[in-house]
């Protein structure tokens, strides 16, 4: 399964159609996204958490999750754009 990828900043529309395996997922629309997101975070250390990968890829405000982080926001959903 796999997310219908639209440009920045607009949402994502999930399709189950096409299916992402380790020998496919280079092809994944998402792909080249995610890849500019984490390249910067791996520069910076070794960790990556799926949070910043989001942010870095503009799903996820950094205000809303650190609003997240304090309480303020129940849980991520509701303020992802890729919900």
């Amino acid at each position: 399964m796999s997310f219908a990828g639209k440009s920045h900043g607009q949402r994502l529309k999930y399709s189950s159609a096409t299916k992402v395996s380790a020998d496919s997922y280079r092809g994944d629309p998402l792909y080249p996204r995610i890849v500019r997101a984490v390249a910067p975070l791996l520069e910076r250390g070794k960790v990556v958490a799926p949070v910043d990968v989001l942010a870095g890829m503009g799903l996820l405000d950094p205000v809303k999750i650190e609003d997240w982080r304090r309480g303020r926001v129940p849980y991520l959903e509701k303020v992802s754009a890729a919900t």
